[in-house]
């Protein structure tokens, strides 16, 4: 629709200035050129106007917006039952590390598809809707994805806390699971 209106002059309102004029919601555009800037749909994890932002959605004829909408209404079903993760950090080499910005320290997110899509960015990164192990699976299979930087175990259970996620174990050790004696 905004390709449409610029490229073939079609009839619109301009205001004084010459700029095109659409009467739209402004503060929901946002959200819309957000999309169009990135093809992902990050909303905040509060955002209650679902309903506008689908109806700007079809005004503008995005239809990977609206995709991505109905797709977030059918995932949002899923609320309110019980699913767990599983954060696991791997330490690789011959020596104990410390969590921080060390190659050797890999985390990993573990489980169901469906759920791990809900979750924002700052939880899984910015490139993770790219991820091919993602894209190959059904929504209700489990799957796992890396996640790089430091200390992500820790940043990732902050905001799996502050998004009402419930610790429901954790289990910590300090060994690399690396056996020396194996070496000899």
């Amino acid at each position: 629709m905004l390709g449409c209106l610029l490229q073939h002059n079609l009839p619109s309102t301009r205001d004084s200035n010459g700029h095109l004029f659409i009467d739209r919601d402004g503060i929901t555009f946002r959200h819309v050129l957000n999309f169009l800037r990135s093809s992902q749909l990050c909303l905040p994890s509060d955002f209650k106007d679902l309903d506008l932002l689908s109806a700007e959605a079809d005004f503008y004829q995005i239809s990977p917006l609206i995709e991505s909408i109905s797709y977030l209404r059918e995932s949002s079903n899923i609320k309110g039952r019980t699913f767990y993760l599983e954060i696991v950090e791997v330490r690789t080499g011959s020596t104990a590390t410390m969590p921080t910005c060390n190659s050797r320290v890999k985390t990993i997110l573990l489980g169901r598809k469906d759920v791990l899509l809900t979750l924002p960015p700052a939880v899984v990164g910015s490139d993770f809707i790219k991820n091919e192990r993602l894209i190959c699976k059904d929504p209700q299979d489990h799957t796992e994805v890396e996640l790089y930087g430091s200390p992500v175990r820790l940043r990732v259970g902050e905001e799996l806390k502050n998004l009402g996620w419930t610790l429901i174990s954790s289990d910590l050790s300090t060994s690399s699971g690396f056996d020396n004696k194996s070496q000899i």
